[in-house]
């Protein structure tokens, strides 16, 4: 028979039992994403609470190509999107980095890393650019490195910076359609909502299909863009990063079951057609926040081709550099 003294403790137990559970705290993972309505797109179900996670929170940054660059060496962020050339060149400079997913996979053929010309410009073909003014986003950029390794070694141009067969100059993206109407510059490789437009409105035509002839060189859909993270930092907390990636798919999952409500949205939040998503999905490439069969393969081949051009001193093992964590799909 109970005592007053135990029948109290049995209601105390009880009634802490009966108390809410507070759930742990969740893990905040800092994210650099791209500046690109797309990309902006991709998370959007993140953002708008449409999909979420129980183990850990994204803190987004939108960043430009030139901040995409530079944020590898200031470690402000967990994950950098960007170039798959930048990781290697980190680890050169002593910042350990890993590639966790792949964000971007140059497609078979499309418009997306062409150079445009005006449309009434008198240049037919790259060989009548000899000697010509060609601007770009970012001489060093991950897109125009692509381009020159194509040129270079499916066309047979010489695509030294300083001294090859074109003048390449270096624009804020912004400027570059303005600097090409103008002719301040010749010939030019734009983003991808500028392609967009300039396919909508007319005015600019292109020269060379850069992904179809990459294709053909490589034999691969070449990763161009990916999510990178410091080495220390995953291997501190792996669930975390996983966590992380999962809810990145979950989003894409939602953005494709639903483009129309997301394209809708985000494009009136950046002032864009939505006709753009339709179009980047089927020209420019897919986000799978993955690893696939194919990749360690365009990894290699596009890093070699980049050493042979000069873009890269060192090709280190890809298999090292791709995290032990990443979704395989």
């Amino acid at each position: 028979m109970l005592n007053f003294k135990s029948l109290v403790t049995l209601v105390a137990i009880a009634m802490t039992a009966a108390l809410p559970r507070h759930a742990a705290a969740k893990d905040t993972i800092k994210f650099a994403n791209q500046q690109d309505p797309v990309f902006i797109a991709a998370v959007y179900p993140i953002q708008s609470g449409k999909v979420k996670s129980d183990l850990v929170t994204i803190e987004f940054s939108f960043l430009g190509i030139a901040g995409l660059n530079q944020a590898p060496a200031t470690r402000q962020y967990d994950v950098v999107h960007t170039a798959s050339i930048s990781v290697p060149r980190a680890r050169d400079q002593g910042i350990p980095m890993n590639i966790i997913a792949i964000s971007n996979r140059y497609p078979r053929d499309g418009d997306g890393a062409n150079i445009w010309v005006k449309e009434s410009s008198p240049y037919r073909t790259l060989a009548d650019l000899k000697g010509r003014t060609i601007g770009t986003y970012g001489l060093n950029s991950g897109g125009f490195t692509n381009v020159r390794q194509v040129l270079a070694l499916k066309l047979g141009f010489n695509v030294d910076l300083d001294k090859g067969d074109f003048r390449f100059v270096e624009l804020p993206a912004p400027a570059l359609p303005a600097a090409l109407e103008s002719g301040r510059i010749d010939a030019a490789t734009l983003v991808h909502a500028q392609i967009f437009k300039a396919k909508q409105s007319g005015g600019f035509r292109s020269l060379v299909k850069v992904q179809e002839e990459g294709y053909k060189l490589f034999g691969v859909q070449v990763p161009s863009l990916v999510l990178a993270a410091y080495t220390e930092r995953l291997n501190a907390k792996p669930a975390a990063y996983r966590a992380f990636l999962k809810l990145l798919q979950d989003s894409m999952a939602y953005v494709r079951a639903n483009p129309g409500e997301v394209f809708k949205a985000v494009g009136a939040q950046q002032n864009i057609d939505p006709a753009y998503f339709t179009m980047w999905f089927k020209e420019f490439g897919d986000i799978p926040y993955a690893l696939g069969p194919n990749d360690i393969v365009g990894l290699r081949k596009s890093w070699e081709a980049s050493k042979k051009i000069g873009a890269l001193d060192r090709v280190p093992e890809v298999t090292e550099v791709i995290w032990s964590g990443a979704i395989q799909k």
